[in-house]
């Protein structure tokens, strides 16, 4: 059971965090270039592309954590 706490709470903790930097994307959209799509042009210009890495980590690998803990 404590497997699968821990990778739910990694799983939302990365989910928050997606969902953080999709929201202040859309407030701020970088578009100036027609080559990236908006989400990716706000990512690079406010350099914010590691973090929104390490979210997508946390997110996928609390997924795996937890569904092998239930699935087990």
């Amino acid at each position: 059971m404590k497997k699968l706490i821990f990778g739910g709470i990694m799983f939302f903790s990365g989910f928050a965090g997606i969902l953080m930097l999709i929201g202040i994307s859309t407030l701020y959209p970088y578009s100036f270039e027609y080559t990236t799509t908006r989400f990716f042009s706000f990512l690079q210009d406010s350099h914010t592309v590691l973090p929104f890495i390490i979210f997508a980590v946390l997110c996928f690998g609390g997924g795996i954590i937890a569904w092998n803990a239930s699935y087990k």
